[in-house]
């Protein structure tokens, strides 16, 4: 009697991620903390960036400044359900990967604008791109175990939180040390070092589609029916050669 052999595929995303998670957290705080200091730390001085961009008005400076702020919020709020669904179907990891890549390559772009257009445009492509923040709760969320998930989150969201809260510091005393426009760079460069710890993150995968044998020389199909025909077909091999041998 054939025995029914029980899928590993089965699994669901926490199970199989259940000993990378705390590992992952960790990594996860260090890049929302640095992403956010990058982005935020530009608020003390933007006034004069836009200026240093030809703006001459006070008002205009004014009004410029909150469009570029607020275009990065305004992207990520846009992409937010579209990375989800792709954090779904193409893994965790990625997306973060992908967000934190984009801004730091947006952030070094920002450094070298030439008009307060091209850094409004600048600042909504890292929205557009980015949302290293939300690709990570939705990591943590959904790998921790659910009676740590909730101090998981609280310490993912400390990270972020201390990282809006040191941008403006930091990026108060930066400007008079490498100038305004050094300071994007630094910010891209803390952004680049955040996503070269992304080989540390790591998601359990779904096993590769195959054929398992049962004690009965029946198959268990675990992926596509070309692959439980072949299955099939070697076992009725074996199954022939196993009676030829009996006859003889």
């Amino acid at each position: 009697m054939s025995q029914v052999v029980q899928p590993s595929g089965a699994l669901g995303y926490a199970e199989r991620n259940g000993q990378y998670w705390r590992r992952n957290l960790a990594v996860c705080v260090f890049g929302s903390f640095t992403t956010l200091v990058s982005l935020s730390m530009l608020l003390p001085f933007l006034p004069l960036y836009v200026q240093q961009l030809g703006v001459s008005s006070q008002s205009a400076v004014i009004e410029w400044s909150g469009v570029a702020f607020s275009a990065t919020f305004l992207g990520t709020a846009v992409t937010a359900p579209l990375c989800g669904r792709l954090a779904d179907r193409y893994g965790r990891k990625p997306m973060l990967v992908r967000a934190a890549v984009g801004m730091a390559i947006v952030m070094s772009l920002i450094g070298v604008a030439h008009s307060v257009h091209q850094l409004v445009a600048l600042r909504l492509l890292a929205g557009l791109i980015g949302g290293y923040a939300s690709a990570s709760t939705v990591m943590i969320g959904t790998q921790a175990p659910r009676e740590r998930a909730g101090w998981a989150l609280g310490i993912l969201s400390t990270g972020a939180l201390a990282g809006n809260l040191s941008g403006p510091l930091i990026g108060g005393m930066l400007p008079g040390l490498i100038g305004i426009r050094g300071t994007f760079f630094a910010g891209a460069g803390m952004i680049a070092g955040a996503s070269a710890t992304h080989d540390r993150p790591r998601e359990g995968r779904l096993p590769s589609r195959r054929c398992e044998e049962t004690r009965g020389g029946s198959c268990f199909k675990v992926g596509a029916s070309h692959e439980l025909r072949r299955c099939g077909r070697a076992a009725r091999h074996r199954d022939d050669g196993a009676a030829r041998e009996h006859v003889d």
